[in-house]
């Protein structure tokens, strides 16, 4: 009798992990295909929010303000915001330099992203919120790309495509991390094709203004919550790989993971 058991745990695991690898991606492939919803899209440059969240950025969030000031898009349709979840170095310093280009900045006490992303959209003034990260540049004509989706009124929300560079010194924590990126935005290729993926990226991600809710538990990954609260409200959330973000990969285990136990905490 425990032999029998111990047998069907045994097979039970293995077609588990071969659902999970294998199977899970042939399903998607072959129902994508069969739905094939594909996106409406035109270019438009309806208003734009770019909400940049930062804690202690002072090594890169100059490279950032001008990164986005560089961005392909109407200057009278892009307000940029950046905010300070209680920062303690030079960031707030930084961006007040920044002032007399156009670049908002909102000081917070220190209390969680999820609050400051908040606090950021209620003093937003635009039809398309733009959610990125501070350590996250993007090509010049990601905007434009997103923001093409939204001509699509199904649309409610828009993943980016997030490409990891090397750091010097990198281990192959770095390669394995990119593999796995490169499967993701497979999958979320796939799953476009069905009607919504499952969440977006927090690197780069846009929604209608009028979709972004508070979470009901602030013990969440953000761009999980504000992402899958789209679809909760009947719209979908696609993929977009022409929307391209860069991104330093991960530079060793111990880095990464770190950041695994704060995503798997939440």
């Amino acid at each position: 009798m425990i032999n029998s058991i111990v047998i069907a745990t045994f097979w039970l695991s293995i077609i588990i992990i071969f659902y999970a690898y294998i199977g899970f991606p042939l399903v998607l492939a072959i129902f994508g295909a069969l739905r094939n919803r594909k996106v409406h899209k035109e270019c438009i440059t309806p208003s734009v929010s770019l909400i940049i969240a930062a804690y202690n950025e002072e090594d890169g969030i100059a490279k950032k303000l001008d990164n986005s000031l560089q961005l392909e898009y109407p200057p009278d349709q892009l307000e940029i915001i950046v905010v300070s979840d209680g920062s303690d170095d030079r960031t707030e310093s930084i961006v007040k330099g920044y002032a007399d280009r156009g670049i908002k900045l909102m000081c917070l006490p220190r209390r969680g992203k999820i609050f400051a992303l908040a606090d950021a959209v209620s003093i937003s003034n635009s039809e398309i919120l733009v959610f990125s990260d501070a350590n996250t540049h993007y090509h010049r004509g990601s905007i434009l790309s997103l923001v093409s989706n939204f001509a699509d009124p199904e649309v409610g929300g828009v993943c980016g495509n997030q490409v990891h560079t090397d750091r010097l010194n990198n281990d192959n924590t770095a390669d394995g991390e990119k593999l796995y990126w490169s499967y993701d935005k497979w999958l979320k290729k796939m799953e476009t094709l069905t009607g919504s993926i499952v969440s977006a990226d927090g690197a780069i991600y846009a929604i209608r203004r009028e979709l972004f809710r508070f979470p009901e538990s602030t013990a969440v990954t953000d761009d999980f919550a504000i992402s899958t609260g789209v679809i909760d409200q009947g719209y979908r959330l696609v993929f977009e790989s022409d929307a391209l973000a860069a991104e330093d990969a991960m530079s060793g285990v111990k880095e990464e993971f770190g950041r695994k136990v704060r995503i798997m905490n939440r």
